[in-house]
């Protein structure tokens, strides 16, 4: 017997939406991934500024993590974006990532 819309047998229709959820899965990963990415790439420029953005950066991470260090620093950019994936990111995860850039004098 057909199904739905498409015409489709219930044995595929199951068969359909396995597809399309393993799909998705693949197509959200790979989203992640590039946020990942982004708020990374975002936190070198904090780390790396020499303006106003890199400023609020150190002044920041005197008292306070990394992660809160890099919100000051997006945040005097007006880089709402890369405020929202460092979010997503979480403390830490940007914590520990932000190790790995070496340590700015006066900071924690």
């Amino acid at each position: 017997m057909r199904n739905g819309y498409l015409g489709l047998t219930a044995a595929h229709t199951v068969r359909f939406v396995k597809i399309v959820l393993a799909v998705t899965g693949v197509v959200c990963f790979g989203t992640l991934e590039a946020a990942a990415q982004d708020w990374q790439a975002a936190a070198q420029e904090c780390y790396a500024d020499t303006g106003a953005a890199g400023n609020a950066y150190r002044s920041t991470c005197k008292d306070h993590d990394q992660y809160e260090s890099i919100h000051a620093c997006e945040a005097a950019a007006g880089e709402e974006n890369a405020m929202a994936r460092t979010r997503m990111a979480g403390p830490g995860v940007v914590d520990t990532v932000m190790m790995d850039f070496g340590k700015v004098d006066g900071c924690q």
